[in-house]
């Protein structure tokens, strides 16, 4: 949390991720959160409301709800344009879904003309619904001066908007406020505010401009309107009129609630989640901090088991994305080359343009084979190396491992040899053991032979 610049009064305040964002949209940071159709885009830097081309709508609209009454929404814009341009940009803000009830589809299969298909789904007002209810603040041209002309409808009445866009510019208007100002410059910033009693004030910020646009009176916003939507729309003109906006930022300054939806996050569980946080006095005064302990852990990891699954998934969904996307660009590519090699005024293949695809074909091969040649031989080169450097390692090896048997044999040589002789002592002690035994044996039987004789 952060204290909002220049708001001190307002005390506390936080940004709201799904709300807001700065520079440009991508899937990482948000742009699933906003509806963008006709010339709008998001661009590297920025997202582009209006392009610079004439005749071009633009809408830009954000799908979640804020939450609380308490809020500001902050926008920085970057406007260009041709002298004399009498396009318009218009800020919303109602209770309704704008986006749940956007259908681009039949605007397109309508009709040609975006004008007409706008007028098919009923938002033939500045690219809204004549029974619009709640805030617009149209930034305009009028007999030549720039002016911000803002009102807040309850949806009684229908909205009307006279092509000539003179000082009475809108028909049966709920309340009406407009001021003259300077609003086509770069880094315009306006900031809309919304107070917990239904006051709704702006202002403009620019260089040579630091002025109020209006200050609608407490209960304006009904007190039943607990959820906002907020969007931008838009209309270049006869002449071009280029607008990028730079930065769209919501604070919240209610601090008992988050003011979004945190089920994106909670997968859920946010039942389960605010049950636990609203007991948190309870755990403090009583001795049950382990049992909470253990809930919040479980919760946290039911939590990690749920993103977890959910990543495998997404993960899968990607692979069989950029695989439809290889086949639709083969698919792109095979109808494209049909397309070119197609004569409308002979009504019959051009052999010349099939020529000239066979033969940039035949160039590709080539150059792959080349390519493909030029790494095989590098490779080559690479395993000859390895392959000088294996044999002079092995030979060494096996230098040592020769030199290490030789040694070993002339010790088995000597250790032989010394045994032979040990071994031909013995015997020959043996030898002369069994003579000296069988000379002994000899005497002692002619000594027994004489005596018996005798």
């Amino acid at each position: 949390m952060e204290k909002k610049r220049g708001q001190k009064k307002d005390g506390i305040s936080w940004r709201m991720a799904h709300h807001s964002f700065e520079g440009t949209l991508n899937y990482d940071n948000g742009l699933a959160d906003w509806l963008s159709s006709a010339g709008t885009m998001a661009l590297r830097d920025k997202v582009q409301l209006l392009p610079p081309v004439p005749q071009r709508f633009g809408l830009f609209w954000n799908k979640k709800a804020v939450k609380t009454r308490n809020f500001e929404v902050t926008v920085t814009m970057d406007i260009k344009m041709q002298e004399q341009a009498n396009g318009f940009i218009a800020f919303w803000l109602t209770n309704e879904n704008f986006s749940s009830t956007y259908n681009e589809q039949v605007i397109v299969q309508t009709s040609r003309n975006w004008t007409a298909g706008m007028e098919k789904l009923g938002l033939n007002v500045l690219g809204n619904r004549p029974n619009f209810k709640g805030l617009l603040s149209l930034f305009t041209t009028v007999d030549q001066k720039q002016k911000v002309v803002s009102l807040f409808s309850d949806g009684s009445h229908e909205l009307t908007t006279p092509a000539s866009m003179s000082d009475q510019l809108f028909q049966k208007a709920t309340t009406m406020q407009g001021t003259d100002v300077d609003w086509k410059k770069t880094a315009t910033t306006v900031r809309f505010r919304v107070s917990p009693d239904g006051t709704l004030t702006a202002s403009l910020e620019n260089e040579g401009n630091n002025k109020q646009l209006f200050a609608f009176p407490f209960n304006t916003l009904p007190k039943e309107w607990t959820e906002c939507y907020f969007g931008f729309s838009g209309f270049s003109g006869d002449k071009y009129m280029t607008v990028d906006l730079t930065k769209v930022e919501v604070q919240n300054f209610d601090a008992k609630t988050a003011g979004e939806d945190e089920s994106d996050v909670l997968e859920g569980d946010t039942a389960e989640w605010m049950k636990v946080l609203e007991a948190e006095k309870k755990y403090v005064s009583q001795r049950s901090q382990t049992e909470a302990l253990q809930h919040i852990f479980k919760l946290f990891k039911d939590h990690v088991v749920k993103y977890d699954e959910g990543g495998v998934k997404l993960k899968d969904s990607l692979l069989r994305a950029e695989e439809r996307l290889d086949r639709l660009g083969y698919d792109i590519s095979k109808t494209l080359s049909e397309a070119q090699a197609w004569s409308l005024e002979k009504q019959d293949f051009n052999a010349q343009v099939v020529k000239d695809h066979i033969v940039g074909i035949r160039a590709i091969l080539s150059k792959d084979k080349d390519i493909h040649d030029s790494k095989l031989s590098s490779v080559h080169q690479q395993a000859k190396e390895i392959k000088e450097k294996t044999t002079n390692n092995v030979n060494r090896d096996k230098k040592e491992k020769v030199a290490s048997v030789q040694e070993q044999s002339k010790a088995l040589e000597t250790f032989a040899a010394r045994g032979s002789t040990q071994a031909n002592s013995l015997l020959l002690i043996m030898v002369v053991a069994v003579a000296g035994l069988g000379l002994l044996f000899l005497n002692r039987m002619r000594y027994y032979e004489k005596k018996h004789y005798i």
